[in-house]
């Protein structure tokens, strides 16, 4: 099946399929498209903090110097109803736990360590004039709302 975008362009389904993930985070990101789930901060061009973006500051990508993400790190933190904790990405994603303002407080933590470890990205979260997470949802944690909050406080120290 051959899916026609214009007088000009037809690709097979899985092709479109391919061309669509890659580029709808570009348009979101320069502000053609809204989309009502993703979390935004700032004006476009916004960068994306995520795994479809820049790795750098994706929660998935991002480093800690003892080796483990700051994902699996969150994750591990929770701790659920029946006492489990310690779990991996994949077991506790997605859960809520009943520690939620400490994992949160913990997120929060992690992200202001990567930074101090990473001194040569705080430039780049400046220089942008908008953050999003396409993934990101209101009500959870996000690597968005983190990277916003600070680069508005290496904003404020580098402005005063």
């Amino acid at each position: 099946m051959r899916i026609e975008l214009c007088s000009r362009v037809s690709l097979t389904k899985s092709s479109a399929k391919q061309a669509v993930r890659k580029i709808l985070p570009c348009l979101i990101n320069m502000g053609d498209i809204e989309r009502n789930e993703m979390i935004r901060y700032g004006k476009a061009p916004f960068l994306e903090c995520s795994s479809r973006g820049d790795t750098r500051f994706s929660a998935f990508f991002a480093r800690l110097s003892n080796g483990r993400t700051i994902e699996a790190m969150y994750q591990a933190a929770k701790v659920f109803e029946d006492g489990s904790t310690n779990l991996g990405v994949r077991e506790a994603k997605g859960k809520k736990a009943v520690n939620m303002p400490e994992v949160s407080k913990r997120y929060s933590e992690l992200w202001d360590q990567y930074f101090k470890e990473n001194p040569d990205l705080i430039p780049v979260i400046i220089r942008a004039s908008g953050i999003s997470d396409i993934f990101g949802q209101p009500g959870h944690n996000c690597q968005a709302t983190e990277i916003w909050r600070i680069r508005k406080q290496y904003s404020d120290r580098y402005v005063n």
